[in-house]
């Protein structure tokens, strides 16, 4: 019987043995399931971005404007990333405007993509005189000397809308002017003017 149990605990350890050797063997199927999930790469977000809780300058896209846009926004120590859009407030003022190009289209939806995914502190918007887009209109509509008002109505109306869409945000709006060879940026009041 002694000759019994030593063989019986012999092969229960040889069993262990060979049992714990396929476990542990990173050449093994398990091994090869556990290295596909190590090759899975993360990289930890930090808990807020600076987009995501901070500030959106809204200004138009027209070349010309952006050195002075990226200067002013470091004036206004705003903390997030300007969102240069076609005709800038235009596009927020007239959502629903079909006389709009259809061309212009594509980035007012993809300003709005932004606006949405986000909660800004601030909103700043920012119109410009001969700014191409208010030109163009303004040819199309044969109505060139009433190009200023119709932006600083469009500027009003894009505030408000911000208003309504972030009530706890800042919003102000700028006109930026062409004066002594100098962009100067002018806050516009509740009034648009």
């Amino acid at each position: 019987m002694k000759r019994y149990a030593i063989a019986g605990l012999v092969t229960a350890f040889v069993c262990l043995l060979l049992w714990g050797s396929w476990v542990f063997d990173p050449s093994s199927a398990r091994g090869h399931e556990s290295q596909k999930v190590d090759e899975v790469f993360s990289y930890p977000l930090p808990a807020e971005t600076a987009v995501a809780n901070g500030d959106i300058l809204i200004s138009c896209n027209e070349e010309t404007l952006g050195t002075p846009i990226s200067e002013f926004s470091k004036w206004k120590g705003l903390s997030g990333v300007p969102l240069a859009i076609p005709g800038g407030p235009l596009a927020i003022a007239r959502l629903n405007d079909v006389a709009i190009s259809d061309q212009i289209k594509p980035a007012q939806r993809a300003a709005i993509e932004v606006l949405k995914r986000y909660s800004p502190r601030k909103v700043v918007l920012v119109t410009h005189e001969t700014c191409l887009y208010y030109d163009t209109i303004a040819a199309w509509n044969n109505s060139s000397p009433t190009t200023h008002q119709h932006q600083a109505d469009d500027l009003e109306v894009a505030m408000q809308v911000m208003r309504e869409w972030f009530p706890k945000a800042e919003v102000s709006g700028y006109n930026a002017r062409i004066e002594n060879n100098k962009l100067v940026f002018h806050p516009v009041s509740e009034s648009g003017r």
